[in-house]
């Protein structure tokens, strides 16, 4: 995981924290879902955020590309303007769109 401290870093600190966590827990993660856990991963960690004492003050965000392996499977997911890449068999692959909440799925 990775995120940005451009815009917070007690928000990018807190999300690296937590977001697997809200990913993890997710029951859509349980039932094999990835992408729908990423989704509601992302959003669930974003109203966390806005309910936590500490960052209510905080006029502050942060970026964030999330690469998640399972099943020899991996799932990629961004929100803000982070991008990841990835070297398969030797050829570069850009994993994200310009779409926030992004999701790009690779069979290993």
């Amino acid at each position: 995981m990775c995120l940005s401290l451009r815009c917070g870093a007690n928000i990018a600190e807190y999300a690296g924290k937590h977001l697997h966590k809200y990913i993890t827990n997710r029951p859509e993660y349980h039932l094999g879902n990835v992408e729908e856990a990423l989704k509601q991963g992302f959003l669930d960690l974003d109203q966390a955020m806005l309910e936590e004492d500490l960052l209510q003050e905080k006029v502050a965000g942060s970026t964030a590309v999330v690469v998640l392996i399972k099943d020899n499977v991996v799932y990629c997911a961004n929100v803000g303007d982070s991008r990841a890449i990835a070297s398969v068999k030797g050829t570069v692959s850009t994993f994200n769109n310009r779409i926030s909440v992004s999701l790009v799925v690779l069979k290993a």
